[in-house]
């Protein structure tokens, strides 16, 4: 259980609060018509019914921002800042959130070659090989992390990821077959990168793969080889980006959008749901399909 004061000083910005119980403590996050007399909730500022749902609830503490009316606020503790979703977000993980322990699951197989720096949380059934993982990165289980991959500190692998293998770089011979091209290059993930479940990274032929700090890679999206990808990029699933592609810092790569080879996408462009990209993106730039056509009814 956490007390009002606790909250508070993990609040790190601006924020007028309005307290009617003097004494207030938490034990739970949930959603407001959820919340009860120990309850920690946040008021999105973008739902119409946001004054109903403020009005309603019995949470102890209530994260909104000023469009509120606190007129009808005698029984309830307010945090009134500019984003209530992030700030419940920081506290939730602050307070509420379960870190895996440090420690190397008995069924992982890891490399002698490999140097991991003791807080790190390595998951059941992986396979870490000659690799270098830095401290507080947690990689759940069933993964498999090929030889030459970098993770640096503060990382999170979740389960059934694959980083490291060589990416498609066939070329087609005079006889029909195909031939491997050579992959000597490494994949290196900076700090505070988010890598979902059942993602591949491949590593880099004759360059690197590199994910820069920040960057959050959501489940099920392919990264081919000697992919750069920029600071405090957001990928959600099914995402495809083809080799030897640029993603500039911030951009937004929405559902199922696949980036073709050799692109280059702009700082902070949005690629729409399913877009599938062959030209160069400017900066700033957003990128849609077109709307779906009903033909039958």
């Amino acid at each position: 259980m956490y007390h009002l004061n606790e909250i508070c000083n993990k609040i790190d910005e601006e924020f007028f609060l309005l307290d009617s119980t003097q004494n207030t403590f938490v034990d739970k996050i949930t959603t407001p018509l959820n919340a009860d007399d120990k309850s920690l909730v946040f008021i999105s500022p973008g739902r119409t019914d946001k004054q109903e749902l403020f009005d309603k609830t019995n949470a102890a503490i209530v994260i909104c921002d000023a469009s509120i009316d606190l007129t009808d606020a005698s029984n309830k503790c307010v945090i009134v800042v500019k984003d209530p979703k992030y700030l419940f977000a920081k506290l939730a993980k602050a307070f509420f959130s379960e870190t895996p322990k440090y420690e190397i699951h008995p069924t992982a197989i890891i490399h002698p070659d490999a140097i991991i720096h003791p807080n790190v949380s390595i998951g059941s059934n992986t396979y870490i090989g000659k690799c270098e993982i830095k401290s507080n990165t947690i990689i759940y289980g069933n993964c498999y992390l090929y030889d030459n991959v970098e993770i640096a500190e503060n990382v999170i692998i979740h389960a059934g990821a694959i980083i490291g293998a060589e990416g498609l770089g066939h070329i087609k011979g005079p006889d029909g077959r195909y031939l491997s091209f050579p992959h000597i290059g490494k994949v290196i993930i900076e700090s505070h990168v988010e890598i979902g479940t059942n993602s591949c990274i491949a590593k880099g032929a004759l360059n690197d793969t590199v994910i820069k700090k920040g960057t959050i890679i959501d489940s099920f999206v392919q990264v081919g080889h000697n992919v750069l990808i920029e600071e405090n990029v957001l990928i959600l699933a099914n995402c495809v980006i083809g080799g030897s592609s640029i993603i500039k810092k911030e951009a937004v790569l929405a559902i199922g959008a696949h980036i073709c080879d050799y692109i280059t996408v702009g700082e902070k462009a949005h690629i729409g749901p399913g877009a599938i990209v062959i030209n160069q993106v400017p900066p700033g730039a957003k990128v849609v399909t077109r709307s779906p056509m009903v033909l039958t009814q």
